[in-house]
């Protein structure tokens, strides 16, 4: 009697186990199957990093060919989460009003073109870019050549960055619209709109 109450009571731990093994089997695969950008961030981290915004923007895009975060403000660390977002669907990117400055803007840059080459509309409007960014934009544009719109409106590089911009567009031959509005207003100084406007003129 003791011998089989050992048998089974053996039997009965293997296959606990192997039930074991078949949940976690099966849950690691549900994992793979959707992962979200969030996973492994604390509640503590999105708070203090102010993820928060970026997640609701998140739950809110239901097109997988377009990421649309326009309002929320980017810092170092929502980037970072950003930028595992992105994939070889994505299309088109909003990043209207997210505070984006030279900082911030060129690793966003740098994710999105190593993930997304099939991007066609970038709208980096109503963000605190000034000249350096502007370099980052034109030598990111390299990496995207399907885009077709860039909204560059309503920023803050000058004549300088508007020259460096238009002399950049040779590196996006299928750029077909290039939006800046705001070229008169006190973001976009009327210089950087002017020489916009009369080069695209004389196109």
């Amino acid at each position: 009697d003791i011998f089989f109450f050992l048998l089974m009571r053996r039997w009965a731990l293997a296959g606990i186990a192997v039930l074991f093994c078949i949940l976690f089997a099966a849950s690691a695969a549900f994992a793979a199957e959707d992962v979200s950008p969030f996973d492994g961030v604390t509640d503590k981290e999105v708070i203090q990093n102010g993820l928060y915004e970026l997640q609701q923007a998140f739950e809110k895009n239901t097109d997988e060919t377009v990421v649309n975060v326009a309002g929320v403000p980017l810092t170092p660390k929502a980037v970072e989460v950003l930028n595992s977002k992105f994939n070889s669907k994505t299309e088109e990117v909003d990043f209207t009003n997210c505070r984006l400055r030279a900082a911030t803007l060129k690793p966003l840059l740098i994710g999105l073109g190593n993930r997304s080459p099939n991007l066609k509309k970038l709208n980096l409007s109503d963000n605190w870019l000034v000249n350096n960014a502007v370099r980052d934009i034109v030598e990111a544009l390299k990496n995207f050549p399907k885009l077709t719109v860039l909204n560059v409106s309503y920023n803050h590089f000058n004549t300088g960055g508007a020259k460096i911009l238009l002399d950049g567009l040779v590196n996006s031959p299928a750029l077909e619209e290039l939006v800046f509005w705001g070229g008169w207003d006190e973001k976009l100084d009327a210089g950087g709109g002017k020489v916009i406007g009369e080069r695209l003129r004389n196109v």
